[in-house]
């Protein structure tokens, strides 16, 4: 911090200092009018008074920009303006009526405030009798704080008169639409139509909100500003999640926050607003502290899609059979296809080979379902492709796809099929083979999701472990089906011609596809760590290629002295490529996103939040570098200058949440949808409307068919037919 910095902010301490230590600073009008950065007045709501008919009191703060004064709970730093009353006999004045105050951010503090104008309203109790005609004289002490990075104190003594009539009191039309204006901006009470309950736990406080059905999906961001300055912590951050019914809310604890809280006050502020009569965007709470904590089932995400367990069933299944055809997983399944020729002959064995593989396919299928619920459990938001994040996986598929590609060369030899060996010789097909066979398509996978896929698995994932288990075994039985069948059927594979060089040929064919795949993983290395790491990635590759190549030598050499110089130089490169391989688990994740430097936004919820309290229409997609579907959406849809140009007629955000590496807030924004994997393509319609869920398979057709389709008074939230 620089000097004249300190100097002002101690200066600003020194003066609050001053305040509360009942030292005297009083501001001349001149003062306030010109040199200070707030002005302030009062401003009477009636002309006249009349006995029994209260009347309200404002006292109008317009600060200068970027100066800002606080609420009656400032949070971490300030002074609340306070008023000290000389009343006439009989007249008394209620409390500040506070309007929803603003988070003030002024790292590493968070306060609470009111910047550019605010009216500070008291309501002002008349008594039953009054003398007509008397003038009764009403006068007031203020005394307030006003910041910006340093801070004044300023103190006022104001004053005015009102006459007593025998009429009813007039409202000062000069002043009328601000105070209607003024008045919109306090807290209202919460609609009966809503429930709302606050528990605690060791460290957040927990606020539960049941909605009418009418009124979900409308609240983008809830806040809470608590009455006591002590009880939360106010610079953490508050986090919002969609639960069956309704919304949870979580807010850290302060470690001051007393042990024997019985009740909670203070304001809960939705964005844009709550959707209740007259849209407030607070309401207060004063509620005693629920001694249930919340259940597990409370704390589910809500799913806002028409799904149940037998749709997800069905869906995963058939999700499962179209993973087959995904460019990671068809070079694999086709070899393996092609292996069921050479055991035609032997039925018995095709089908233990078909049962081995598909094993393998729910072994794997399992582990991760497994893997998934214990991240879960830890309170870590994973979904499916989330081993992808991991810069050390997508290094170890890398290296995998490397070292496939060159046993489908023929430079060292892995049992992927039993195509004829080159000197004649069969290789016995055993099962452990089959399996390894079925859970490697199931690993290559992983960067996929198929059509239905998502839908289906975010279901799931805020079901019960058991369905769960369901969801992931029809999911790997869908994709274990093909090859399954075929096993127990072989005679439909006699339109393949009979084993011979072509398979070979074939085999070297395929593994081009290996070797582009390892280069877009390469690709996603480079997005989420940087250049550095794909250069440790090809070097390792290097080496393991030579120690690979050296290992097929050894396959066929005799020589025993020949052997054991090469098993030297094999193992030696090895560990050279894994050496240089192994800082990768090291290296953080310096996430780009393709959104800075073209005309996607990138996704925040804060950002999200502003565009729609504003009205604009926003779409939102949900991507990574690791997902192939993702990628050839964007490169066939959404890049397409067609659609780029249909949104920008429209209005329309465009918006990327790029899930490469990993983001919890993303995660969650994922959740809220009721999906926890990608693709996902999300609208958000003008005006608040509720969400519109776009197809996972995407072609300019169908974007522009939506977009030209748009009805933004539709508020039922629904997939988007193509």
């Amino acid at each position: 911090m620089s000097a004249p910095r300190m100097l002002r902010r101690t200066g600003g301490i020194l003066c609050l200092m001053l305040i509360l230590s009942g030292g005297a600073y009083r501001l001349s009008a001149a003062e306030t009018a010109a040199d200070h950065p707030v002005r302030v007045e009062i401003i009477p709501e009636v002309t006249s008074l009349h006995a029994a008919r209260s009347f309200s009191v404002a006292l109008r703060f317009s600060m200068k920009p970027g100066w800002h004064i606080y609420w009656g709970n400032p949070g971490d730093s300030g002074q609340p303006a306070s008023f000290h009353w000389s009343l006439p006999e009989g007249f008394a004045a209620e409390p500040v009526f506070w309007p929803v105050p603003e988070r003030i951010v002024q790292p590493p503090l968070v306060s609470y405030g009111y910047e550019g104008e605010v009216f500070l309203f008291q309501k002002m109790n008349v008594p039953r009798a009054l003398e007509n005609g008397k003038p009764y004289r009403f006068e007031v002490r203020a005394d307030w704080l006003v910041c910006q990075v340093d801070c004044i104190p300023g103190r006022e003594d104001f004053e005015f008169t009102l006459e007593a009539e025998d009429k009813l009191p007039e409202v000062d039309f000069r002043w009328a639409d601000a105070f209607r204006r003024m008045s919109s901006r306090l807290p209202a009470e919460l609609d009966e139509a809503v429930t709302l309950r606050v528990s605690r736990t060791s460290q957040h406080l927990m606020f539960q909100i049941l909605l009418p059905e009418t009124a979900r999906g409308k609240i983008m961001r809830l806040q809470f500003f608590p009455c006591e300055a002590s009880l939360i912590q106010h610079a953490a951050g508050q986090e919002m999640s969609l639960i069956p019914g309704g919304l949870l809310l979580k807010v850290p604890l302060s470690m001051l926050a007393p042990k024997s809280l019985e009740r909670v006050r203070g304001l809960l502020v939705a964005d844009p607003a709550w959707p209740q009569p007259g849209s407030p965007r607070g309401v207060t709470v004063d509620l005693p502290l629920s001694e249930d904590s919340p259940t597990p089932a409370d704390l589910r995400p809500a799913v806002r899609s028409p799904m149940n367990f037998l749709t997800a069933i069905l869906f995963s299944f058939l999700g499962g059979l179209m993973l087959n055809l995904m460019p990671c997983v068809l070079p694999v399944l086709s070899l393996k296809i092609i292996g069921l020729t050479q055991s035609a002959r032997t039925p018995s064995a095709a089908k233990k080979q078909g049962l081995a593989y598909g094993a393998g396919v729910l072994a794997l299928f399992w582990l991760l379902a497994l893997l998934i619920l214990i991240f879960r459990r830890t309170g870590q938001a994973v979904g499916w492709g989330f081993q992808m994040q991991s810069p050390l996986f997508v290094t170890f598929l890398a290296v995998l796809f490397f070292v496939l590609a060159l046993s489908l060369f023929g430079i060292f030899e892995i049992p992927l099929t039993v195509t004829p060996h080159p000197s004649g010789h069969k290789k016995k097909y055993v099962l452990w083979e089959a399996f390894a066979g079925g859970a490697l398509a199931t690993l290559v996978a992983t960067p996929c999701t198929a059509p239905m896929m998502g839908a289906a698995l975010g279901f799931a994932l805020t079901q019960p472990a058991i369905s769960v288990a369901a969801v992931f075994t029809s999911l790997g039985a869908g994709m274990a089906l093909p090859y399954i069948l075929l096993s127990f059927y072989p005679q439909a594979l006699r339109w393949l011609p009979k084993p011979g060089a072509w398979m070979i040929a074939l085999k070297q064919f395929f593994a081009f596809p290996m070797l582009a795949t390892v280069l877009w993983l390469s690709w996603v290395l480079g997005i989420q760590t940087g250049v550095n790491a794909v250069t440790r990635l090809f070097a390792g590759l290097w080496m393991i290629g030579f120690a690979l190549w050296g290992y097929g030598k050894v396959q066929s050499i005799a020589g025993r002295l020949t052997r054991r110089v090469l098993v030297g130089v094999v193992c030696g490169s090895l560990i050279a490529g894994f050496f240089v391989l192994f800082p990768m688990r090291g290296l953080s994740g310096d996430k780009t996103s393709s959104a800075a430097d073209s005309v996607w936004e990138t996704y925040s919820e804060d950002k999200l939040a502003v565009y729609r309290a504003s009205g604009r229409p926003v779409f939102l997609d949900f991507t990574a570098a690791w997902c192939l579907t993702c990628q050839v959406n964007e490169r066939v849809a959404l890049e397409n200058p067609k659609v780029i140009k249909r949104m920008r007629e429209l209005g329309i955000v465009p918006m990327k949440a790029d899930w490469t590496s990993y983001d919890a807030g993303i995660t969650k924004a994922l959740e809220s949808h009721g999906r926890s994997s990608i693709p996902l393509y999300v609208f958000y319609p003008a005006n608040g409307g509720l969400p519109l869920i776009l197809p996972e398979v995407l072609t300019p057709d169908i974007v522009l068919n939506f977009l030209n389709k748009l009805k933004t008074e539709d508020n039922t939230p629904h997939e988007a037919e193509p």
